[in-house]
């Protein structure tokens, strides 16, 4: 186990607890000085072993010096590794359009685990081009937790109270049908409904 994974896990956890749980980022904002430092010396090992907890820490400690590791980390990496290096490209000034490129092509991972990982992330990013994605995503995406959390992601970036697709009731009805099986066309054209109510609330 390298030094970055052995940190990765005494702070976050197993690999399974941190898919499973999640993490809260701002332990890395809560490090002391001395730690402080000896995370940013471990986090380019953990980019370079596509790590996407690696690219938060970058994002959360400011770590404007890697943004050039990160943006070149861009160009190979899909899932939430692409999302969250894409996120940390923006926050410490790099180039935008790289990162929102990478992001928009990562959307497309073939893992739909990676897919909702992307489109949770795509509400922090915004503009228009992840507001289009978003609602091609809800349309079109075979799975359903990744419609479900790219319409949630919408509305966040649409300001819409709630927030809770599942308050939606009409458009939820939609986005859930079931796209297994005798009513797989069906369903699709109630997801592409679901993506048209979801313009009209956001747009």
């Amino acid at each position: 186990m390298s030094a970055w994974d052995e940190w990765r896990e005494e702070t976050f956890g197993t690999p399974y607890l941190v898919w499973h749980d999640g993490i809260d980022p701002g332990r890395f904002g809560s490090l002391p000085p001395e730690a402080r430092q000896r995370v940013l010396a471990l986090l380019p090992a953990g980019i370079g072993a596509g790590d996407w907890l690696a690219a938060v820490g970058l994002r959360m400690l400011g770590a404007v010096d890697l943004v050039p590791l990160l943006e070149e980390t861009l160009a190979q990496a899909g899932g939430r590794l692409a999302v969250e290096a894409a996120r940390a490209v923006i926050a410490l000034g790099g180039d935008r359009e790289r990162a929102t490129a990478a992001v928009l092509r990562a959307r497309f991972d073939p893992a739909w685990s990676e897919r909702m990982a992307v489109v949770i992330g795509m509400r922090h990013i915004g503009g228009d081009e992840m507001v289009a994605a978003l609602l091609e995503q809800v349309a079109e995406d075979s799975d359903y937790l990744v419609r479900y959390h790219a319409a949630e992601s919408l509305l966040h970036l649409g300001s819409v109270e709630p927030t809770s697709i599942s308050e939606h009731r009409e458009i939820f009805d939609e986005l859930s049908a079931d796209s297994d099986g005798d009513g797989a066309a069906e369903a699709r054209e109630r997801h592409r409904k679901a993506a048209a109510a979801l313009a009209a609330l956001v747009r």
